[in-house]
This record gives C-alpha cells, sequence and structure tokens, in this order.
C-alpha cells in the first residue's frame, strides 16, 4: 500500500521570506510531487502571507531534512501529515 505525506507550509512575512523558502524547496524538488500555492485574502496586494500544499514522495529521510531547514526559516510554521 502506498503512503502519503502531505506537507503544509505558512509563510507569515511572504514578501521576505519567499525567496528563502523558494530555495528549499528547489532544493528538496527530488521529493515534491504536487505543489500548490495559495495567497489568502480577497485584497491579494494587501496580503502577505502565503500557504504552500505539497505531496511529498515516501522518502522518510530526506522529508525530515526538508522539514527541518523549512522549520529553521523565520516567519515559516510547517506541519507534515502521513496517510
Amino acid at each position: 500500500m502506498k503512503k502519503y505525506n502531505i506537507m503544509g507550509i505558512v509563510i507569515e512575512d511572504r514578501k521576505n521570506f519567499a525567496n528563502e523558502v523558494q530555495d528549499v524547496l528547489t532544493e528538496f524538488g527530488s521529493i515534491i510531487d504536487t505543489r500548490i500555492g495559495l495567497h489568502t485574502g480577497l485584497e491579494k496586494s494587501l496580503n502577505n502571507e502565503g500557504f504552500i500544499i505539497l505531496n511529498l514522495v515516501d522518502d522518510d529521510k530526506k522529508i525530515s531534512e526538508f522539514e527541518k531547514k523549512l522549520k529553521s526559516i523565520k516567519s515559516v510554521r510547517v506541519k507534515n501529515i502521513k496517510v
């Protein structure tokens, strides 16, 4: 039976930290199967928060490294769910 890893990433200060998050996403791109990025709120030009949903391939060691690196970025919250 296939396992699924779904990760949610909130970038509270998107304008200042999106590039740093993108660098980590690129570094760990080999474990990202699907990526969906959302900007909440009606007035997007005033909103500075972003939300990313990832479907990750099953490699627990790399996923843990990825999560740790994301969590080290100021203004970023991460939650990984294994299904």
